[in-house]
């Protein structure tokens, strides 16, 4: 529904609303397991700065986090070397 704002009923239309993630939500998703390490990589590694959406709700627009994971190098895990067996022993 479209927002209707002033005494003029002037109608806004908001296209895409942007859907923001809480710190329970980014632990959820694997992207960070505590707050110490979210604090570093804001202040370090370019993560994006928190909104405040209220007096106790702190929260990241998802594009943003996005974004930042698809700018970050990807680690491939090394494959374990396999065991050789011996023959004759």
């Amino acid at each position: 529904m479209p927002y209707v704002s002033g005494r003029k009923r002037k109608r806004v239309e908001v296209s895409e609303v942007e859907k923001f993630l809480r710190f329970k939500d980014l632990v959820a998703r694997g992207i960070v397991k505590n707050w110490t390490t979210l604090l570093r990589w804001i202040r370090e590694e370019g993560f994006h700065e928190p909104v405040k959406l209220g007096p106790n709700t702190t929260a990241w627009p998802e594009s943003e986090i996005e974004k930042w994971k698809a700018s970050r190098p990807r680690v491939q895990k090394a494959s374990r070397p396999r065991a050789h067996k011996v023959e004759g022993k």
